[in-house]
């Protein structure tokens, strides 16, 4: 009696029925704000953008109403922390304005810490960007 061997493993080199894809996939994403990546705006920002702070946050802003959305760059540098920890701020911090995207005047913000804030929990990290856009607005009242 010959043996059955299963189809997929009849041929190792190629799958047993044809690959089609389903047309399906994850819907493009929703960019409530965008980067910033020219070396422009980061001069600009340094020569007239507006200091604000909130604990152990900082910010630099332009607000621009020639814009549709914010555009957010962060600046962690090494006082911060490791790389590991560093990436998790900056990661939170994404989060925490994607999440207040809709209180953020269109403009650029460029985004920065303190030592201290790699200690905060997110609620208390959050905390402190609520307070930090409440002092954005404020400025940009102005």
């Amino acid at each position: 009696p010959q043996t059955r061997v299963p189809q997929p493993y009849e041929h190792s080199s190629r799958p047993g029925r044809a690959q089609i894809s389903s047309g399906k996939g994850p819907l493009p994403a929703l960019c409530l704000i965008s980067r910033i990546q020219t070396r422009q705006i980061f001069q600009r920002l340094q020569r007239e953008g507006t200091y604000v702070r909130s604990g152990t946050l900082w910010c630099s802003m332009i607000t621009d109403k020639s814009l549709t959305q914010p555009a957010i760059a962060y600046a962690l540098g090494r006082q911060v922390g490791s790389a590991v920890k560093r990436n998790l701020l900056r990661r939170r911090l994404r989060e925490l304005f994607r999440a207040k995207a809709s209180g953020l005047l269109p403009g650029w913000y460029l985004v920065g810490a303190a030592s201290g804030a790699t200690k905060l929990s997110f609620n208390d990290l959050s905390i402190q960007v609520d307070a930090l856009l409440g002092r954005c607005a404020a400025k940009a009242g102005n």
